[in-house]
């Protein structure tokens, strides 16, 4: 019996440190949903889908972490009662049988936990996809959009420039005329017959 306790007691160890590990995951996930709500966010009107997958994917990782949570708590009363049972050493049998009931439970859990993981990952990396190539189109639309404008800004600077060639030649030509004016009035004399 005690033999028997103590590799109960063993899997029940191996099945808390699995639970950590579940619920780190379920906490990287809620983290990666967060990051893709933020990277969403700045896609603007093209993220709103995002928003919503994050959103669900949030929720998911909510409902997994409630899960361990759960499976944490029934995990930790297994242990109590194992250990009362060390103590006590009577009425085995039917413990036992609760002891079974629970195991089956937790792995019942255990089973939708993965399940629920699976199709976490499954939409974090349709999320990633489509958040890679959005990222894509809006650097292909954003170097398109450059490039016009620097030759936008290139034809409006050359006829920026003919245009002040052609003004500064006016302006040189009405110069002269004026200074051309100038002297037929300082010079009438040589005009007068």
């Amino acid at each position: 019996m005690d033999a028997k306790v103590r590799n109960l007691n063993d899997k029940i160890k191996d099945i808390s440190s699995s639970i950590k590990n579940i619920q780190e995951v379920a906490q990287l996930t809620n983290l990666l949903s967060f990051n893709a709500s933020i990277e969403a966010a700045r896609a603007g009107t093209a993220g709103k889908g995002f928003r919503i997958i994050a959103n669900e994917v949030k929720k998911l990782s909510g409902r997994t972490q409630s899960i361990t949570s759960e499976i944490e708590t029934k995990v930790k009363e297994l242990e109590k009662e194992v250990q009362d049972v060390v103590n006590e050493n009577h009425a085995h049998d039917a413990f036992m049988d609760s002891l079974q009931k629970t195991a089956v439970e937790s792995n019942e859990r255990l089973t939708q936990i993965k399940n629920d993981n699976h199709e976490n990952n499954l939409f974090m990396k349709t999320i990633l996809k489509q958040m890679s190539e959005n990222q894509s189109n809006i650097i292909t639309v954003t170097n398109e959009t450059e490039s016009k404008n620097i030759e936008q800004v290139q034809y409006i600077a050359s006829h920026a420039a003919e245009n002040s060639i052609q003004t500064d030649d006016q302006l040189s030509f009405l110069f002269e005329l004026k200074h051309l004016f100038e002297w037929f009035e300082t010079h009438r004399e040589l005009f007068a017959y």
